[in-house]
């Protein structure tokens, strides 16, 4: 007689990865738009920064911080698809008729 998992044993699955998005999901749907704004507007004061003053240095952080708030934007926006992507592969209940 086999017994089927129970809900804990059906979390413990899947990639490292996908476990830390389901610990973070609710942190991070509340955090994540706050990152990508507090980096858009970082980025683009070290844009201005960089105009301003012609340094390289700062023009590079600009890009790295418009870099972060665009993935950061990508999994924010589409976290369910993630999920679904990193997650366990056996078992899935999917109907196809």
């Amino acid at each position: 007689m086999t017994c089927k998992p129970s809900l804990s044993d059906r979390q413990s699955q899947g990639s490292w990865i996908f476990r830390l998005l389901l610990r973070i999901r609710r942190v991070f749907a509340w955090l994540g738009p706050v990152l990508i704004l507090a980096l858009g507007v970082g980025g683009a004061a070290c844009a201005f920064l960089a105009w301003e003053r012609k340094s390289p240095l700062f023009g590079a952080v600009a890009l790295l911080a418009f870099g972060c708030a665009l993935l950061i934007a990508i999994l924010w926006s589409e976290y369910d698809w993630w999920l679904f992507k990193l997650g366990p592969r056996d078992g899935l209940d999917i109907p196809i008729e």
